[in-house]
């Protein structure tokens, strides 16, 4: 038997092999890579419009206190009842804003998204506890604070729309940044993969095949 009768099926069954075994930990990588692009893709759309959202809730209660302060005569403060009252209206409305699925995002972006993450913690925290603290809101786990008989000047409540929409621009900066990143970080995801490894292997195969043929 010649030497070339052996070892062209045995290189054949090799090319063969390697194909096959390429192919599979192409899709088993291709696998992965979906579905960390889908997860990417649902914690940016979340982080998105969660961001949005808070930003037209606290335009939402800048608005409002401007209004009241515009329609109420007199210079008289308003208590502080009255204004967690406002407050209260707003959260129970549809523009309220949803804490389990900011929890989910910050959750996302703390193991997933670090530098993403400190973007996040740089604004969002420090809006809702400015809110809390102007409009005297017990968090669960703090002492419960006593409103009656507090109020807010005028001079306070412009301060604080003022700061409130202040705040709001930067949120909205920090939301391009997020979303830019993880889009970016998309779109390298869901490029198609190279096909280098074929070309390799199936070329090995045909110089294989053509010099044992000679």
């Amino acid at each position: 038997m010649d030497f070339k009768d052996v070892i062209t099926p045995l290189a054949t069954l090799a090319a063969v092999w390697l194909a096959a075994n390429f192919t599979l930990r192409n899709e088993l990588r291709k696998k992965e890579l979906e579905i960390k692009a889908a997860h990417l893709e649902k914690l940016s759309e979340n982080c998105d419009s969660t961001l949005i959202h808070l930003i037209n809730y606290a335009g939402g209660i800048a608005s409002m206190l401007d209004a009241h302060m515009h329609f109420t005569p007199g210079n008289e403060p308003f208590r502080v009842h009255f204004l967690n009252d406002l407050l209260t209206q707003i959260d129970d409305s549809p523009r309220g804003l949803d804490l389990e699925k900011m929890h989910w995002c910050r959750h996302g972006l703390e193991f997933h998204r670090e530098n993403e993450w400190k973007r996040w913690s740089e604004v969002v925290p420090s809006l809702n506890d400015r809110i809390y603290d102007f409009f005297m809101v017990t968090t669960p786990g703090d002492e419960n604070l006593v409103m009656l008989d507090k109020s807010r000047t005028r001079a306070e409540i412009a301060e604080f729309t003022a700061d409130l929409r202040v705040r709001i621009k930067d949120i909205d900066v920090q939301r391009k940044e997020i979303v830019s990143a993880m889009a970016n970080d998309f779109r390298l995801l869901t490029q198609s993969a190279p096909n280098n490894i074929y070309d390799l292997v199936f070329k090995c195969r045909k110089r294989l095949l053509d010099f044992f043929k000679r």
